[in-house]
């Protein structure tokens, strides 16, 4: 058998789940949309209970294609889109959707922010710019719009992190996304 990578891309339109070799070869792929919801104006929320059933349809159409059946999966990768913000409690269940990139419900709290911190500052601490669709932002929005959120609130997690914790009931990030939140 080939020993492979199962990887898990979670992006803002659909899932893909692809199994490549060592050397960088894909093998196989599938794809499975689902939506992205606003419930409001300027708002952008998927759900990770339609992730999951995704993730899930895609293995299960590649096990059935007998793809599996050549490899040796030894690493699995996930991945999804940047800048997201899920909230969850102390039973690490979800307590809002993954308010994606495009969710500027926020706009408000990063103006405010940039105003009480001074413009460009954000940059010049964590290289990246204080926006409406950065989880900095989208925190503050909750702790004054959703304060029993807040409250409730035990971990905020990047979309990659939320699938990390569903597959391997695990709390951990990466540079990469402790960065984007703009509290790294």
């Amino acid at each position: 058998k080939t020993a492979a990578v199962l990887t898990i891309d979670v992006g803002l339109t659909n899932c893909k789940v692809s199994i490549f070799d060592f050397q960088g070869k894909a093998l196989a792929e599938m794809a499975r949309p689902y939506n992205t919801h606003a419930p409001q104006e300027g708002w952008s929320e998927q759900y990770i209970d339609d992730w999951w059933t995704a993730i899930k349809q895609c293995i299960t159409a590649l096990v059935d294609a007998r793809q599996f059946e050549a490899v040796e999966t030894e690493v699995i990768s996930v991945t999804a889109h940047m800048h997201g913000l899920v909230a969850i409690d102390r039973d690490r269940a979800p307590l809002t959707g993954c308010w994606t990139l495009f969710d500027l419900r926020a706009e408000a709290e990063a103006e405010s922010l940039n105003r009480h911190l001074g413009l460009g500052t954000a940059y010049k601490i964590t290289g990246g710019r204080l926006e409406a669709y950065t989880p900095a932002a989208k925190i503050a929005w909750i702790m004054h719009h959703a304060p029993e959120i807040g409250r409730m609130t035990y971990k905020f997690l990047a979309p990659k992190d939320a699938l990390r914790l569903r597959l391997c009931d695990e709390l951990v990030t990466d540079p990469l996304d402790a960065a984007g939140s703009l509290l790294y």
